[in-house]
Parts: C-alpha cells; sequence; structure tokens
C-alpha cells in the first residue's frame, strides 16, 4: 500500500476558490480602466458617425424647407406664347388683380428687344 500513494517532489501547488466578489477585488485596479476606454469609444464614435450623420440629415432638410419656401413665395403663374408673346394660361395666387395681357405683352417686348441687341451686337 506504500506504492500506491507517492509524493510529488519539487511542485508546489495552491488552490484558491474564488466567488465573484473576489472576482471584483482582483479586477479592481482594471474597472477604470475598461470604463475610461469605453467612455473614450462612445465619445469618438459620437464626433465620428453619429454626429456628422446628423449634419448631413439637417442639411438635407434644410434644402427640402428651401425648396418648399420658395414654391411659397410663387404669386403668380403665367404661360405665355412663345412668338405671339400671347398669354395662355394665367392664375393668381393672392389677392392682387394683374391684367394678363399687359403684362404678357410688357415681357415680349423684353424678350424681343433683348433678342434684337444680340443680333447687332
Amino acid at each position: 500500500m506504500k506504492d500506491l500513494f507517492c509524493q510529488a517532489q519539487g511542485l508546489d501547488f495552491k488552490i484558491r476558490i474564488v466567488d465573484y466578489g473576489i472576482l471584483i477585488v482582483d479586477n479592481l485596479p482594471l474597472i477604470p480602466l475598461r470604463n475610461s476606454s469605453a467612455i473614450a469609444f462612445g465619445f469618438l464614435f459620437q464626433r465620428t458617425v453619429i454626429k456628422p450623420r446628423q449634419i448631413r440629415q439637417r442639411t438635407e432638410l434644410m434644402n427640402i424647407h428651401r425648396l418648399f419656401a420658395d414654391v411659397e413665395n410663387v404669386q403668380y403663374m403665367m404661360v405665355i406664347h412663345k412668338i405671339t408673346g400671347v398669354a395662355i394660361f394665367a392664375h393668381a395666387f393672392t389677392e392682387i388683380p394683374i391684367d394678363e395681357n399687359l403684362v404678357s405683352g410688357f415681357l415680349s417686348a423684353i424678350n424681343s428687344f433683348g433678342a434684337g441687341n444680340r443680333i447687332q451686337s
């Protein structure tokens, strides 16, 4: 029976029973490092990904708003025949009365005057 149990010489074993409390205490110096790296990563992600995306979306929305603001400023729409200069269609979006024949004649006179100057130059 003495041969069955032999002793190992030169080996030193330590057994330690670990629970969650001991794990937290052992890793206590690493917790602030991990927290600060997580905060730094979040800050970097905010600055490099989220903020440019928000700026791009805001710019797109401002461009769309600008287009609709231009449409809101339309007060009168008129379709004029290119050769005769007569108003084919006219619609007022405000209550200001405008004589479409007078305006179409004026615009066609300006157009023909400009075309005459281009020919002479």
